[in-house]
């Protein structure tokens, strides 16, 4: 299913003994545009922590009453890994993550298109130093609610901002968790217009200047299929969008 992560974030996490838990936040690979971690507000059951877990976890969804479940126990969450989200996640925290396997598997690694090169932190830059590998942030583990809002440039001007991703939780296309599409506001360019373009087709990304570069026209965008957010996306709207743009599909060799 495609869904909006506003929709996402606020959603209640529940097992067999009642709420666990509340979604915050989503961490991605700024690499492939997986998720890779889900942020859990624990509420005040665990005096009110933030632990991450893998979207593995979730063994049903309920977009529309916004509900998860969770194959987890109480003690499962509380002994999960604590991260600081408001700081880089450091090498020795992220191996924590990684190998933390007392009940999840062992990560699965996401298939996707890389995007190319981008300016600030996410440039490629030699290895650091061997005694500071442990302390070193993670430069491609992305947060959504730090993403929302960036700005998005055309090749010829700007174009209008991020306003929300769209998450594609289908596993029967690349992987599960993935984000699809960026919603983009007009308002100060074209009143009332909202479009999508896919994460992957971004031509550059400034984390330090909170901008995309998508590497098209503004005369394309201007022109691209409606998006409607009261809208589901379907198939049908996905190929007038990738024809429109010219752009390969990513469903093609998937089931649908």
């Amino acid at each position: 299913m495609l869904i909006s992560t506003e929709a996402v974030k606020g959603c209640a996490l529940e097992n067999g003994e009642g709420r666990v838990g509340t979604v915050h936040d989503l961490f991605f690979s700024d690499e492939s545009w997986a998720v890779r971690y889900i942020v859990v507000s624990t509420g005040n059951w665990l005096s009110e922590r933030r632990v991450w877990l893998p979207p593995s976890v979730v063994e049903q969804r309920d977009w529309p009453n916004q509900r998860l479940w969770v194959a987890l126990t109480q003690q499962q969450i509380k002994d999960s890994p604590e991260v600081d989200t408001d700081r880089p996640v450091s090498r020795q925290k992220q191996m924590e993550l990684d190998n933390y396997s007392a009940w999840y598997p062992v990560p699965w690694t996401p298939v996707g298109v890389v995007v190319p090169p981008s300016t600030g932190s996410t440039s490629a830059a030699a290895p650091p130093p061997e005694g500071d590998q442990d302390t070193e942030g993670d430069s491609h583990l992305r947060s959504v609610n730090e993403v929302t809002g960036y700005n998005i440039e055309a090749i010829d001007g700007e174009i209008g901002h991020v306003e929300e991703l769209i998450l594609d939780d289908r596993e029967e296309t690349r992987g599960p968790w993935e984000l699809r599409y960026l919603v983009i506001d007009t308002r100060n360019w074209l009143p009332g217009r909202k479009v999508l373009v896919a994460p992957i087709w971004a031509q550059s990304i400034s984390w330090e200047q909170r901008k995309v570069c998508v590497g098209l026209t503004r005369e394309q965008i201007k022109g691209s299929p409606d998006f409607q957010p009261d809208v589901p996306i379907n198939r049908r709207y996905e190929e007038i969008l990738y024809d429109y743009y010219g752009k390969p599909k990513y469903w093609i060799g998937h089931s649908t």
